[in-house]
């Protein structure tokens, strides 16, 4: 079962937009083990929530935005603004470009400095910087941290702008 992004959506009167269900989604029917009002879907391996249609799995953020505004145009996906894969609030959702949504992503699970692209070189102790944009490697080099913090901030704002992610 995969979710694809024309995948058939469910009928809007199987499911209804509740901000309070875990999920954002709750059934508006009673069907078989389904109940009216009960939280539907689950969470899959990767974190998101997901309900099930037709033996498909359709990732719910991607439902609720598709409740509210439609369906979602070629080559956009569904971004969480602050970065939780399971805040899925319509005022948490946006439109975004693959590249868009992978800036908004945080650091890596690796990361051992706190900071989304500062490392510390192992042999001399200089503190490094790294921003990737559309195929460029922007760095930074400095004995100072705080230095070169300032400028994956700033840097980071003005390649990533809304979709600026810090931590």
């Amino acid at each position: 079962m995969t979710d694809t992004n024309n995948a058939e959506q469910p009928e809007q009167s199987l499911l209804r937009y509740d901000a309070n269900s875990p999920s954002g989604l709750v059934w508006a029917v009673s069907r078989g083990c389904r109940k009216l009002g009960q939280p539907a879907g689950s969470r899959n391996g990767r974190g998101y929530f997901e309900v099930e249609h037709n033996h498909m799995r359709l990732m719910a953020h991607r439902v609720i935005w598709e409740m509210h505004y439609g369906p979602i145009p070629d080559g956009l996906c569904v971004d969480h603004i602050n970065g939780r894969k399971t805040d899925n609030r319509i005022e948490n959702l946006r439109l975004a470009t693959k590249a868009e949504n992978g800036q908004n992503q945080g650091k890596q699970s690796s990361n051992t400095t706190g900071i989304k692209g500062l490392t510390k070189h192992s042999v001399n102790g200089t503190w490094i910087g790294q921003i990737r944009c559309n195929g460029t490697r922007y760095s930074h080099y400095s004995r100072d941290r705080g230095e070169v913090v300032e400028w994956l901030k700033n840097k980071r704002q003005e390649l990533h702008g809304d979709f600026a992610r810090y931590e």
